[in-house]
């Protein structure tokens, strides 16, 4: 399971991301009609937690075992609520999205109201060139406006053959407007120390040399730009089990799609003192509100970034 591709925060740049141009013309674009003054909301749903793999850095702890899925009735119920607002994409992942009984249905809902639609997979789905093109065009049909494989990376290879590797790749090579826009997920070496990996050594982790001082800056820009992105855009991550998060790594939980609605979830996300504090100062100033020391935080950051805004959003 990888995540990243939807983080930018605008329908012009979702579209540059897939290789589109800004007019939106180009056949690999489905154009949803209708606007709104309301903010934008950008959409992730892990429909199922269930994974037919059980990669060891898996940062939502997916697995055979685990059977936590999305109701379809509770998907449609969100993609309703969210035609109020300018919904700059819809990813669906889990988990493995294919192993959701209702994933046709689910595109099928959704194509005329959201764009654009992706899907992350391991693709185990994949067969032979013939049928797994023709099952590509059913998808393009349905609405998936693009797929990306979790196939470069040590992790997931040590569960996909490399016939199937291989096919897939071809697949992408020979791709057209009559399929979704197909990429594979980028190499990876080290990941960061959520979910599974929380039981990883260190050497496959990501690490960084605390005494590094402009490793420390950077960080700090990039974590301050991208909690600004966020403020402006409601990016928001749905577990199988209804939570909703403000980010990828379950940074922290502003409702549930079960009992809340989606405007109250939105609302709390955009009225944050946290987040408004990261926007604006970055998370090193929330931690020092928080009266961590300064020689903590900057060690604590430094170490595992994500993980130290995971845990400082969580910290009472």
């Amino acid at each position: 399971m990888v995540f990243g591709l939807f983080k930018s925060k605008s329908k012009s740049s979702f579209r540059s991301v897939l290789g589109y141009n800004m007019d939106g013309k180009p056949a690999h674009v489905r154009i949803v009609d209708g606007s709104s003054e309301e903010p934008a909301v950008d959409l992730t749903m892990h429909i199922t937690e269930n994974c037919n793999f059980s990669c060891r850095h898996c940062y939502v702890s997916s697995g055979p075992t685990v059977k936590d899925q999305l109701m379809k009735e509770d998907i449609i119920k969100v993609i309703d609520q969210s035609s109020k607002y300018n919904c700059a994409g819809l990813l669906l992942t889990g988990g493995e999205p294919f192993l959701h009984p209702d994933l046709d249905g689910i595109l099928r809902y959704a194509k005329d109201k959201i764009t654009p639609i992706s899907i992350f997979t391991n693709g185990f789905w994949v067969t032979d060139i013939k049928r797994t093109t023709k099952r590509l065009k059913e998808l393009r049909n349905l609405g998936c406006d693009h797929i990306k494989f979790s196939i470069e990376d040590k992790f997931h290879m040590e569960f996909i053959s490399e016939e199937k590797r291989l096919i897939i790749k071809h697949l992408i090579s020979i791709s057209d407007n009559s399929m979704p826009v197909l990429e594979t997920n980028h190499e990876k070496e080290k990941v960061d120390p959520v979910g599974n990996a929380l039981s990883m050594p260190e050497s496959e982790l990501k690490l960084n040399d605390p005494e590094n001082e402009l490793c420390y800056d950077l960080w700090f820009d990039y974590c301050k730009v991208s909690f600004k992105k966020m403020i402006n855009e409601a990016h928001l991550t749905i577990r199988a089990n209804g939570d909703v998060y403000s980010c990828s790594f379950y940074v922290k939980k502003i409702g549930n799609i079960k009992t809340d609605a989606l405007s109250a979830i939105v609302n709390s996300f955009f009225s944050d003192e946290e987040y408004n504090i990261i926007a604006e100062h970055g998370p090193q100033e929330l931690a020092r509100r928080k009266g961590i020391p300064e020689e903590e935080i900057k060690r604590r950051f430094l170490e595992h970034p994500c993980k130290f805004c995971h845990d400082l959003l969580n910290e009472n």
